[in-house]
């Protein structure tokens, strides 16, 4: 990184809550003002530092982890920051330090741009943020469902990819805004977000099948629970225990006026289930061995219709190698089971 951001306008790093927006940040930059090749490394996509990787006269997207974050040297010309929750305590050792080597790349040396989503999460903390900062509101334009893509959240992701590209390029936001709109059809979501693996008809009605496995802390996962707030909802969660708060989820799942069933697997599963107990709302969870347990226990609750959501709000790592090998896992399970 440090040696690619010396020339200022050749990088842009996402710290981000929502790995999908690296990938929008590509497309947005691809299909731009910019008029450059974009790629997507980091977490997602190859690792920046590949010997074999050529970002000669490319704009470099890098999906940074809180983790990482820390040990950048030198910041890149644009930084991202789309939320603000809790994630990997069993690394960082508090919630504090956590949120302090998250936003470490905002103050890293150098001059640069930080981009914030605009929401009280990162307001709260605007303390430990550097670099000449930009609040960034939802997109209103409606681009995020030309694009595929569901939830509000996703509308913040679109208005921080568009100030991204519009940063970089030195052009307005709706120039940019109208070039990726021009290539929406064009644009396919990353798996693991939100995606719709399999219909099912039952009895007249329709039971959805929605894979949004990459939502491995209790940030996204909240932001699922508001796509599907009105149905009835079957909720897979759990996995690996990195011991981050689940007050905040239990207390939006026992709040749910729809139909709502939790069925938790793994460690992380276990503390969902007594979270949701403390608040008595014990009634609302079903324990699972497998993801095939699971699915079919999920579905049973569904008598009529609604949607089976796994959106783990933890990581895989009690039983998968990543979070694609489990939701793999979950798309066979589906779709050998209705067809």
């Amino acid at each position: 990184l440090q040696a690619v951001a010396t020339g200022r306008d050749l990088v842009q790093a996402a710290s981000t809550g929502y790995s999908a927006i690296v990938d929008r940040h590509g497309t947005v930059v691809r299909r731009s003002a910019l008029g450059r090749p974009a790629i997507a490394t980091g977490n997602l996509g190859r690792p920046p530092y590949d010997p074999d990787l050529d970002t000669e006269g490319r704009v470099v997207v890098v999906e940074v982890s809180s983790f990482q974050s820390v040990d950048l040297e030198v910041a890149p010309a644009v930084v991202v920051v789309t939320a603000l929750g809790s994630d990997h305590l069993d690394w960082h050792g508090s919630l504090e330090r956590y949120h302090e080597d998250k936003l470490a790349v905002t103050r890293a040396p150098g001059e640069h741009v930080t981009l914030l989503a605009d929401v009280e999460s990162l307001r709260a903390r605007r303390d430990l943020v550097g670099g000449t900062v930009s609040w960034v509101g939802a997109d209103v334009r409606g681009l995020a469902g030309e694009l595929g893509l569901v939830g509000a959240h996703n509308d913040q992701n679109a208005a921080l990819a568009l100030a991204a590209a519009a940063t970089l390029a030195g052009v307005g936001v709706e120039a940019v805004g109208e070039a990726v709109r021009a290539h929406a059809a064009r644009f396919t979501p990353l798996p693991g977000r939100l995606t719709v693996v399999a219909t099912e008809r039952r009895d007249g009605n329709d039971v959805r099948y929605v894979d949004d496995g990459l939502a491995t802390s209790p940030l996204p996962t909240l932001a699922a629970l508001e796509v599907f707030a009105g149905e009835p909802l079957a909720l897979i969660a759990g996995g690996f225990d990195r011991g981050v708060d689940y007050a905040g989820l239990a207390g939006a799942l026992a709040r749910r006026a729809a139909p709502t069933t939790v069925v938790t697997t793994g460690p992380a599963g276990a503390r969902i289930a007594r979270a949701l107990e403390a608040l008595g709302a014990a009634d609302r969870v079903l324990v699972a061995a497998t993801v095939a347990e699971a699915v079919a226990r999920a579905r049973e609750t569904l008598v009529d219709g609604g949607v089976v959501l796994l959106s783990p709000a933890a990581p895989s790592f009690d039983r998968y190698r990543d979070w694609t090998e489990r939701s793999a896992d979950f798309t066979q399970v589906v779709r050998s089971l209705v067809g």
